[in-house]
């Protein structure tokens, strides 16, 4: 037994095929979802004017399934700003934290820098840059006061002389310093990864939007709860080597909460003792009847019985105006629809929907070749059955099976002629399938061995104003037992939409008896009390 997890996708009205293993075939299962409101998510930010690096926090419910994210990261050279937000200051001699009236400006980096603005009322008496060992050199600087500029220079550290002590603290926060040297090698992290980097410098006016939806679904996952609501904080940091004016912006950001279903426990066993459908209620919590459901996660398993498959699953429809006796006195002979042949390289047999009369019925066949309208020659030495099948009050699909498995017919139809060893039995016509392919052609075969089309007949008119409405007596209710081609497999089970509909329920269709293993199942979805 294989369980596989399947993840549909987002939004409204949409259909994701995964390709998966069910009972060691391949299944494709389509996980689909109804609805389109996605509320935000709660967004936290700080920053400075220019800085290195900048934070965002994203506060998300535990679990969520995280449909989009987008970060839009713009960075530009500073211009005149903050000297805390692009450099270190410290006193040039003795603690240095103290204050001083000679202060180190320290970019970390080589930085072009033109103007100096200190804070209070001390004046700039000389700025001196840093040449690799010492500060050196003479810089002539214009105006007077707390505020000078000078000609632009490039250096790694300014020592700034003033007239009065200033604390590294204040000249920091309080200071400012004219750059043109843009942010460098920015880089996204999303928790403990990196979810997105650029080197080197930023052109003017640089603007980019980056997906970051993978990291953050896979913050989420990984993260713990930190609030009595249950959210997860997922951390954006965005970080420049040479600090400048850098933003984080997120824009529309979605995601869905999600919900373990409790079946009671985390899985539940639907028995399949032929092929059908069955649906697989998921019992939900007080209170969802708010719910927009958008996805359905789920987990399915089936027990493998064997490499036999019947086709089709379901259908085809019954008769509802016609029936046909089967007994001794008629021989039928069926043509088995090519939408079924087309996908097995080896028949076992085929059902009949019977209900068999007061002494039941004991019923065999013979494979025939033939042509699309008339039934040939027998195939020597291949026989089905033969079955007995007891009295019953209710219609059921009974199998008559070759003695061996047998290859449909090359090069012409394959037919199957039914021959009733005693006792009789109501068989169900079916209804005409809306592709061809797919209908069991029937014919009677008459005393002289002639194969002719069954009477028709009409329904009866309540009034003799009512139009005549023709009944099809010419195509028998079968299904085809056989086995895939091994690069071709057909699913044990697959699964259809949800429909948005109270209970909400899986659809399982099984193409054979199993067991099926149904969870965990994780119902993705928003409140229709948050849309606008």
């Amino acid at each position: 037994m294989v369980a596989t997890q399947m993840i549909g996708g987002g939004g409204d009205a949409f259909a994701d095929v995964v390709e998966v293993m069910v009972g060691g075939i391949a299944a494709p299962v389509v996980i689909t979802g109804v609805g389109i409101y996605l509320p935000p998510i709660m967004i936290s930010v700080g920053a400075t004017p220019s800085s290195g690096e900048v934070v965002v926090d994203l506060a998300v419910p535990v679990g969520a399934v995280v449909t989009q994210v987008n970060a839009t990261v713009t960075a530009d050279a500073p211009g005149r700003t903050n000297i805390g937000g692009i450099a270190t200051v410290r006193a040039s001699a003795g603690d240095p934290t103290s204050a001083s009236t000679e202060l180190v400006v320290d970019f970390g980096t080589l930085r072009t820098a033109s103007s100096v603005d200190v804070p209070g009322t001390a004046a700039v008496s000389k700025v001196t840059p840093w040449i690799g060992t010492k500060f050196d050199g003479t810089v002539t600087l214009i105006g007077t006061g707390g505020w000078v500029d000078f000609q632009e220079l490039q250096t790694e550290r300014l020592l700034v002389k003033m007239s009065s002590s200033v604390s590294p603290a204040t000249m920091a926060a309080d200071g400012k310093v004219t750059t043109t040297t843009p942010p460098s090698d920015l880089e996204l992290m999303v928790g403990a990864s990196r979810a997105w980097l650029r080197p080197g410098p930023a052109p003017d006016g640089f603007t980019e939007t980056v997906d970051i939806t993978t990291a953050v679904q896979a913050a989420v996952d990984a993260g713990t709860p930190l609030d009595d609501v249950g959210n997860v904080s997922v951390r954006l940091v965005l970080k420049a080597r040479v600090p400048g004016d850098i933003s984080l912006a997120i824009g529309e950001t979605r995601y869905l909460r999600t919900h373990t279903v409790d079946f009671p426990g985390q899985t539940t066993t639907v028995r399949f003792d032929e092929e059908g459908r069955q649906a697989v209620a998921l019992p939900l919590p007080e209170g969802h009847e708010t719910w927009l459901v958008h996805q359905v996660l789920a987990t399915i398993a089936a027990e493998d019985t064997g490499p036999r498959r019947v086709l089709p699953p379901t259908g085809p429809t019954p008769s509802s105006t016609a029936e046909l006796v089967l007994d001794a006195d008629r021989r039928l002979c069926v043509r088995l629809p090519d939408a079924a042949l087309d996908h097995l390289r080896l028949l076992h047999g085929i059902r009949l929907l019977l209900t068999p009369g007061p002494t039941g019925i004991e019923l065999g066949g013979s494979l025939l070749g033939g042509s699309a309208a008339a039934p040939g020659e027998p195939v020597p030495d291949v026989v089905l059955g033969p079955v007995s099948a007891a009295p019953a009050g209710e219609p059921a699909w009974v199998s008559l099976l070759f003695g061996q498995p047998v290859a449909p017919l090359v090069g012409e139809k394959t037919w199957i002629a039914l021959s009733v060893a005693s006792g009789e039995a109501v068989v169900a016509l079916a209804e005409p399938a809306t592709v061809a392919a797919e209908d069991a052609m029937l014919r009677r075969i008459a005393p002289n061995g002639i194969a002719q089309v069954p009477s028709s007949a009409v329904l009866e008119r309540l009034s003799i104003s009512d139009p005549a409405v023709p009944v099809r007596t010419d195509l028998l209710a079968v299904r085809v037992i056989g086995e895939a081609p091994d690069d071709a497999p057909i699913a044990l089970v697959e699964t259809e939409r949800p429909q948005p509909r109270n209970p909400l329920s899986i659809q399982l269709t099984a193409t054979g008896p199993t067991n099926v293993t149904v969870g965990p199942v994780v119902v993705a979805y928003s409140d229709s009390r948050s849309h606008p």
